[in-house]
């Protein structure tokens, strides 16, 4: 059979034979003809992101004609391995913060493989505030300063106040210092 009378599909494959008294014997078998590799789309993490204990490493994968065998996960670095199948929640609680590359691997019932790779920074500490003032059961009266120098070693996303007791509520931003 020749390769460029197929498309990608599932054919029947009859074998017929006779022997010289005229006895003769069929079968037919079911086969699938696929020479396209997998699809495969990464969902989490994002390339090049940052990323907490037990983060997610989720992709969508099919294959339309002969199915998924397996579908599988690795994340390295130049000492770490860990690996699963894919969507599950990874434990990273075993891991430095550093960066990492997660593998993504699907093969197909046909051998075929689709494969890529993203970035990922593992990032496990708590930014640091170090409040300066007010400082608990501090006294004041008109106007007032809030000193609270924050940081952290990957980037500040959000960093807030709220001032509230009572009927008196005043949330405001706090400015990096």
């Amino acid at each position: 059979v020749y390769e460029a009378d197929l498309s990608n599909s599932v054919y029947n494959l009859t074998y017929s034979i006779e022997d010289y008294a005229g006895n003769n014997y069929s079968e037919t078998v079911e086969v699938l003809y696929d020479t396209k590799a997998p699809s495969l789309k990464v969902f989490e993490p994002e390339n090049n992101s940052l990323a907490s204990v037990n983060f997610s490493v989720a992709a969508g994968f099919s294959d339309s004609v002969s199915g998924i065998k397996n579908a599988t996960y690795s994340v390295v670095n130049d000492s770490t391995v860990l690996s699963g199948q894919l969507n599950d929640t990874t434990d990273t609680s075993n891991l430095s913060e550093d960066e990492y590359r997660v593998n993504y691997n699907v093969y197909d019932n046909a051998g075929r493989l689709n494969s890529t790779s993203i970035n990922v920074t593992l990032d496990d500490s708590p930014p640091m505030l170090n409040l300066s003032t007010p400082q608990n059961g501090d006294v004041f009266s008109g106007n007032f300063s809030i000193n609270a120098p924050y940081s952290d070693d990957v980037g500040i996303d959000m960093a807030t106040y709220e001032l509230s007791n009572g009927p008196v509520q005043n949330p405001g931003t706090l400015n990096a210092t």
